[in-house]
């Protein structure tokens, strides 16, 4: 699911707009009871991750990044990531989208098991599974 060699989804970075471009490179999992700095961790995927925000994330420079700390049932890893684009949401809150930058293969391997555990807390009772 993981890779070291995993591509960036855009290579200039996303500009701070409300259209999205769902073009993909990775296939994403749907996470719940996933946390990191900036808020819920919304979806995951090889390449980078989306967070629900109070308040947008000020992107940063291509080549620059920041510690993202990502946190689901009681496993954390922090990784280096960027943010690329802030999208407004209709509930008055915003979605960030974070690309990771230059995983290593522990890091990888290290995601894989976070998107294990986000996917799996969807199976509890109780929990909210988003259809589709």
């Amino acid at each position: 699911m993981f890779s070291k060699n995993a591509k960036p989804t855009n290579k200039s970075g996303m500009k701070l707009t409300g259209k999205h471009d769902d073009r993909r490179r990775a296939g994403r999992v749907r996470c719940t009871l996933t946390t990191c700095q900036f808020g819920t961790v919304v979806n995951l995927s090889r390449t980078g991750l989306r967070v629900a925000t109070r308040k947008p994330v000020t992107l940063l420079p291509a080549g620059a990044s920041l510690n993202l700390t990502i946190t689901a049932a009681g496993q954390t890893i922090v990784v280096p990531a960027r943010p690329v684009h802030n999208r407004p949401r209709p509930d008055g809150m915003f979605d960030v989208g974070f690309q990771f930058v230059g995983l290593t293969e522990k890091a990888c391997s290290e995601l894989l098991s976070i998107a294990r555990t986000a996917w799996d807390a969807t199976l509890l009772p109780g929990s909210q599974r988003m259809a589709g």
